[in-house]
């Protein structure tokens, strides 16, 4: 990775930036930050915003989610380096299962030791959390594909 290139967790005030960023990226920008959430961002040295993670936390598992990586950092560890930061918070608060919602990233998931579960299986097992409640509302969950990783 680029060591110009800082990863560090997000706080309320980068909440306006991950969302631009996030719908630059065309993924959904809704309840970014918002409790039972925490997110990471990757900036260069001149502060611009390139790339994202994010955790909702359930109970003894949690929905990674906003994961992206402006165009001109991709294929440049730092997209693996966000998830690894999300899943290694994770561990640490406890949490054995990871989720995410993607439906055209998959070959990067497999990669990255996930496997294709089916989407009810994911909302048994976080359904109060926000993305599953959004996608819910909105009729996205049948058109998701879920994903899984023991962690």
């Amino acid at each position: 990775m680029n060591p110009e290139i800082k990863i560090r967790a997000a706080t309320w005030a980068d909440q306006p930036s991950i969302v631009d960023f996030l719908r630059q990226m065309n993924l959904r920008g809704e309840d970014i930050l918002i409790p039972g959430t925490r997110y990471w961002l990757a900036q260069t040295a001149d502060h611009a915003l390139v790339g994202s993670a994010g955790l909702e936390f359930g109970e003894g598992a949690c929905l990674l989610r906003s994961v992206a990586v402006a165009s001109d950092y991709r294929m440049t560890g730092l997209g693996r380096e966000l998830v690894n930061t999300a899943l290694a918070y994770a561990r640490e608060i406890g949490c054995k299962t990871i989720y995410l919602f993607s439906v055209s990233s998959g070959s990067y998931w497999l990669r990255m030791g996930f496997q294709k579960i089916p989407v009810d299986e994911l909302t048994q097992a976080l359904p109060e959390i926000p993305q599953v409640l959004r996608f819910a509302a909105i009729g996205k969950l049948a058109t998701e594909t879920g994903w899984k990783k023991e962690i």
